[in-house]
């Protein structure tokens, strides 16, 4: 049965292995990735044919770097995610909540990395309890 939840020790600590967690962010921050990048690259071609004014672009152009920059902190928080759970599904959990933030005018663009990171969140600090 200790097989199954993969404990090890490390500096006298039980630590478990968090490959669901860590397969999970992975998968939201790469999602949250394409789609920014496809949100910023559908934005400047609009904005070099010229179809919409200047501040709704650089809205928009804005918001997709902040998503860029949101997804590439969860998938370098990743990779740390057995050092400190509670404060990584934290941080998780804030990161999805400022993306539907940002994008209140655009929901669809980040309702699945922002659905991912909330999970992914509640998910490491569930398995604190334990």
């Amino acid at each position: 049965m200790f097989k199954l939840l993969k404990k090890r020790k490390e500096k006298g600590r039980i630590i478990i292995n968090r490959s669901a967690e860590s397969a999970l962010g992975t998968i939201g921050s790469i999602f949250g990735i394409l789609i920014s990048s496809i949100f910023l690259i559908i934005t400047l071609i609009v904005w070099f044919v010229g179809e919409a004014s200047g501040f709704f672009l650089v809205g928009r152009i804005i918001v997709s770097l902040i998503m860029l920059i949101l997804s590439g902190i969860v998938l370098k928080n990743v990779f740390s995610l057995e050092a400190n759970v509670k404060l990584t599904g934290t941080i998780f959990i804030i990161i999805g909540m400022i993306g539907f933030i940002l994008c209140y005018r655009y929901p669809l663009v980040w309702v699945g990395p922002g659905l991912i990171f909330i999970v992914l969140g509640v998910k490491c600090l569930r398995g604190m309890a334990r």
